[in-house]
């Protein structure tokens, strides 16, 4: 299936040409070299040596002209060998250039399709737009995390005025109140609120305003909401590499 759809459009034309153009030269290559070998046998025939040219003169003696008479036969198989391997050997270089042209040309137009086709598939891989501003607000739960799940601790996320405030059914550990590394300072909260950095497709980059962080290298910590549809999103954190398990809309 993946061959079918690289050979679609020109590019199967071009191969088809290439093939034909192949074939060509091989069949006008094999006629050649029976040309040649008839010239060989005739070769030898004048000079005396023992070979049979009968089957050569049945090949280029047409039947009416056929006497058992090598004087008379001879010249005429002489001219039609001559005449035939000029033409044949103009179809091999004809043919061998269209092959190689029709060939190039169909490597170049195949490695279009491909890089069409996996363009394509990425691109139906990839999440949909979202915009996160507009997705965000709502009721969430974890979908992997039972304790933070949609049942037992949902989080309601509210936008206004470039601040997003998370507010949970039951209060939680802060983890931006924390230490790096550390759970010294944490605290229970029921109420998060984050400053919107910025806000592009299936992204949405916040700044904690309560408890503001920086990491070692004194740049300020932020949370990076990102979408996968309307109605999943992870969180990862600038200092850490990986995201959260999928968090998910509340029916």
């Amino acid at each position: 299936m993946h061959a079918l759809s690289a050979l679609h459009g020109l590019a199967g034309g071009v191969v088809g040409i290439a093939l034909l153009a192949l074939g060509s030269t091989v069949l006008a290559t094999i006629v050649v070299w029976r040309l040649r070998r008839d010239r060989l046998t005739l070769q030898a025939a004048e000079k005396l040596e023992h070979v049979d040219i009968t089957s050569v003169v049945k090949r280029h003696v047409p039947s009416h002209l056929q006497s058992e008479k090598p004087s008379e036969e001879l010249p005429i198989v002489w001219q039609s060998i001559a005449r035939k391997s000029s033409r044949w050997i103009g179809v091999v270089f004809v043919s061998g250039i269209l092959s190689l042209g029709a060939g190039a040309a169909s490597f170049l137009l195949i490695d279009r399709n491909v890089k069409r086709i996996a363009a394509a598939r990425l691109a139906e891989q990839a999440p949909s737009p979202v915009d996160p501003l507009k997705a965000i607000p709502g009721v969430w739960g974890w979908k992997y995390d039972f304790l933070q799940s949609c049942s037992q601790n949902p989080h309601t996320i509210t936008v206004s005025n470039q601040k997003l405030s998370l507010r949970f059914a039951k209060p939680i550990l802060d983890s931006s109140s924390q230490r790096l590394g550390t759970l010294e300072g944490a605290r229970q909260v029921a109420n998060l609120e984050y400053a919107i950095v910025s806000a592009e497709p299936n992204k949405l980059v916040l700044a904690p305003t309560q408890h503001p962080q920086s990491d070692s290298l004194d740049q300020s910590l932020t949370w990076i909401f990102i979408f996968s549809g309307e109605d999943t999103y992870r969180i990862a954190r600038s200092n850490l590499t990986g995201t959260t398990g999928d968090i998910v809309r509340c029916n």
